[in-house]
């Protein structure tokens, strides 16, 4: 069987594009590899469990709790005091275990066979910020984390 100089060249062009496609395949996996580590997934992780604590849970609490009717509009007096040094750090602990879906299935990135953070001593720090809204805080972390 021969080949004309059409084929010949279209099998060339196809080869090509395999070794192409392959050698990006085997450089995206080593950039995801290199740039997704337990710890910067636990800190991911924490970032949104906090958040979701804040906005879903705490911030309702604390304004149900300590605002007065008819005072919603003048938020600052109620958060003011608390924009320099933040709410009382909340811990892993908690933010796992603070609400009825049970945050428990997201423990996995914070404690498998490689990796384990300390529940206790890892804890998010949240600032609210004006003009006091549900979205409007800032939050520091310190994860206490070691590689096994």
């Amino acid at each position: 069987m021969r080949c004309s100089n059409r084929s010949l060249k279209l099998m060339r062009i196809l080869s090509l594009m395999i070794v192409l496609t392959c050698l990006g395949v085997v450089i995206a996996a080593i950039f995801v590899k290199n740039n997704l580590t337990s710890t910067k997934l636990a800190h991911q992780k924490m970032e949104e469990l906090a958040r979701d604590y804040y906005e879903n849970d705490f911030y309702q609490r604390f304004t149900r709790d300590h605002v007065s009717v008819g005072q919603e509009e003048n938020l600052g007096q109620y958060f003011e005091k608390y924009t320099q040094m933040g709410f009382s750090p909340v811990k892993l602990r908690k933010l796992l275990d603070y609400s009825e879906k049970n945050n428990k299935d997201i423990l996995k990135y914070f404690s498998h066979d490689k990796f384990a953070c300390d529940t206790n001593g890892s804890y998010a720090l949240i600032k609210p910020k004006a003009p006091f809204s549900a979205k409007d805080y800032e939050i520091t972390f310190a994860l206490s984390c070691k590689e096994n």
